[in-house]
């Protein structure tokens, strides 16, 4: 697919999506930039779960790496704050 083709694409890709948001945000009686906010808010906090959830499974296999090699894994500081 040519360059101007993927890009007249993605307009109407973008069109298509605007067009949902009014629709939706029209169904649902509140302006589209408060849909846009809670989406994004959304997504965020999925992410930063995911991340969260990444890095807890990461630690648990290292710990049972240690574990298994006979190791005590270190305790952890408690945080301080600045």
């Amino acid at each position: 697919m040519s360059t101007s083709k993927k890009g007249q694409l993605n307009v109407r890709i973008d069109q298509y999506l605007i067009q949902q948001l009014r629709q939706h945000a029209d169904a649902q009686h509140c302006p589209p930039g408060i849909l846009v906010a809670q989406a994004l808010e959304q997504f965020f906090a999925r992410e930063l779960e995911a991340s969260v959830l990444d890095r807890l499974d990461e630690l648990e296999r290292r710990v049972a790496e240690l574990e298994k090699n006979g190791e005590q894994p270190a305790e952890a500081e408690p945080h301080k704050e600045a």
